[in-house]
C-alpha cells in the first residue's frame, strides 16, 4: 500500500521559537508536494482511460437535461466514481424552471436535476473545500433534436472525463489531501441563462450552510484541436491570479500544451460563474481550437482528439496537487499557516496574499536545507513585494511572523 501523503509530510514539520527566528527540521522540505510527485500523478493520466470515460458519456445517447433518462445517467455517473475507487458519492437533486424558445428548443418545465458530487475527504482541514467541477449534461440546438441523440463528447463528456480521471488517480495512490476535495458533476448547465443550473444549487447550498469554498476548477471543452501545436485557454479571474499562476507553471513544466491566459473582469463563463460571483477563486480550462461540432450530434468522441485531451487533463491533477503549497492552512495555534505567493516561479520579486494586512510583519527566507538567507521586515498596507534577485534559482521557504501569528510558503526563484 503506497504511503498516505498529507498527514505524515505535515507531521514532518517541526517549527522552534528562538529569538524570534524560526529553526527547521531537515524534513521541512517533505512537507510540501514535490515535482517529482506531481510527475508521478500526472504520467498516470491515461489516453485509453479517459477515451473510455468519454465513450461511457457519450454511450448514453443523451445527456440533455429535459430528457427522460436524466435521473437514469445521474445514477450511471455515480456508480462510475464508486467503481473508480470514491468511497463517498451522493447525488444531490434540486428543482429547475426551464423557459426557453429558440429553435427546437422550446420548454417552459419545471423538472428534478442532480448533481453529482465525489468527495474525497481532507484530514487536516477537512471544512476547506476544494471544487473541481463539469457539466454532464449536453443539448443539440437549434435543429436537431435533443430528446433523441445528443453524444457531447467534446462538450462536455471530456470535462467529466477529467473528474473520473482524477478520481481513478487519487484513488489508485490513495491520496488524502490537506483539504476535502469534491468532484461535482453538475446537471443542467447549458440552459442555465434560461433557468436554474446545477453549479448556482450546488453554491447557494454551500452558502447557505455556511462552507467553506476555496477554489473552483472547471473543464468544459478540453477535447478537441484543429493543430498538433496544442495549446489551451486559461481563464485568469480578478483575485485568482495565484490560482493562474499555479495553472500556468504546471501547463509548462509538466505538459506539451501551451498556455494562452485570458484576462477576465467581472465576465464568468459557464460553471464559474456562481462560484466567482460568490468570491470563490476561480480557473476555468477550455480549449484554445473551438469545436465546430458544438451542439451538433456529430459532437462525437470520433471527432474529438483523446491525446490532447489526456494532455489537457494533467493540468488539473497537477494544479490540485501543486495548490498544496499555496493555499492558505490553518493547521493549529502552535503550528504555521500558509501564504499565496505570485508570480511562483518568481524571478527578482514576488507578492503576498493571506496575510492580515492590519500587522507588520516581520519575514524570513530558508533555504531547502534550513539555512537562513534573507530577512526583513513587510510594513503595514505594503504587500507589493520582496525581492529575491540576489537569491540563487531554486525554492525557498518563506515565514512572516507578527505576534503570535506565523506564516510560512514555498516560493521558486528562477531567472526563466
Amino acid at each position: 500500500m503506497k504511503q498516505i501523503l498529507t498527514l505524515p509530510i505535515l507531521l514532518s514539520m517541526l517549527i522552534v521559537l528562538s529569538g524570534g527566528k524560526f529553526i527547521f527540521s531537515q524534513k521541512l522540505n517533505h512537507l510540501f508536494i514535490n515535482d517529482s510527485l506531481i510527475a508521478e500523478f500526472i504520467s498516470d493520466v491515461e489516453k485509453d482511460s479517459v477515451e473510455n470515460h468519454i465513450q461511457f458519456l457519450q454511450d448514453m445517447g443523451t445527456r440533455f437535461m429535459i430528457a427522460p433518462n436524466r435521473k437514469e445517467v445521474a445514477e450511471s455517473i455515480k456508480a462510475r466514481f464508486q467503481a473508480l475507487g470514491v468511497q463517498e458519492v451522493r447525488i444531490d437533486s434540486f428543482y429547475a424552471t426551464t423557459k426557453i424558445n429558440y429553435g427546437n428548443l422550446q420548454f417552459d418545465t419545471l423538472t428534478t436535476q442532480y448533481n453529482i458530487v465525489a468527495t474525497i475527504p481532507g484530514i487536516i482541514d477537512f471544512d476547506n473545500f476544494w471544487i473541481m467541477g463539469a457539466h454532464y449534461d449536453c443539448v443539440v440546438a437549434p435543429e436537431g433534436n435533443p430528446m433523441v441523440f445528443a453524444p457531447g463528447a467534446d462538450d462536455n463528456a471530456s470535462g467529466v472525463a477529467a473528474l473520473f480521471e482524477v478520481a481513478r488517480i487519487f484513488s489508485q495512490h490513495e491520496y488524502q489531501p490537506t483539504n476535502t476535495i469534491e468532484l461535482v458533476a453538475f446537471g443542467a448547465e447549458e440552459l442555465m441563462y434560461f433557468g436554474e443550473s446545477g453549479a448556482q444549487a450546488y453554491v447557494d447550498t454551500a452558502l447557505a450552510n455556511n462552507i467553506n469554498l476555496e477554489l473552483m476548477i472547471n473543464n468544459d471543452m478540453i477535447g478537441h484541436t484543429l493543430t498538433d501545436n496544442w495549446e489551451i485557454t486559461i481563464s485568469n479571474y480578478v483575485d485568482s491570479e495565484w490560482l493562474t499562476d499555479i495553472a500556468e507553471q504546471i501547463t509548462n513544466d509538466f505538459t506539451s500544451i501551451e498556455p494562452l491566459v485570458r484576462n477576465l473582469s467581472d465576465e464568468a463563463g459557464a460553471d464559474c460563474k456562481y462560484f466567482y460571483e460568490a468570491g470563490v477563486p476561480c480557473l476555468y480550462f477550455m480549449e484554445k481550437d473551438f469545436n465546430p461540432y458544438y451542439h451538433t450530434d456529430n459532437d462525437l468522441i470520433t471527432n474529438s482528439d483523446m491525446e490532447y485531451c489526456a494532455e489537457a487533463i494533467k493540468l488539473s491533477v497537477g494544479v490540485l496537487l501543486a495548490a498544496e503549497d499555496t493555499t492558505t492552512t490553518r493547521v493549529n495555534d502552535n503550528m504555521a499557516l500558509s501564504l499565496k505567493f505570485y508570480p511562483n516561479p518568481a524571478n527578482e520579486e514576488f507578492k503576498i496574499s493571506g496575510l492580515n494586512t492590519e500587522d507588520q510583519f516581520d519575514f524570513y527566507v530558508y533555504d531547502m536545507q534550513g539555512r537562513e538567507v534573507k530577512q526583513g521586515t513587510i510594513p503595514m498596507h505594503d504587500r507589493t513585494k520582496i525581492n529575491i534577485r540576489q537569491l540563487p534559482d531554486g525554492a525557498y521557504i518563506i515565514c512572516c511572523i507578527s505576534k503570535n501569528q506565523v506564516y510560512h510558503g514555498k516560493i521558486v526563484k528562477s531567472r526563466y
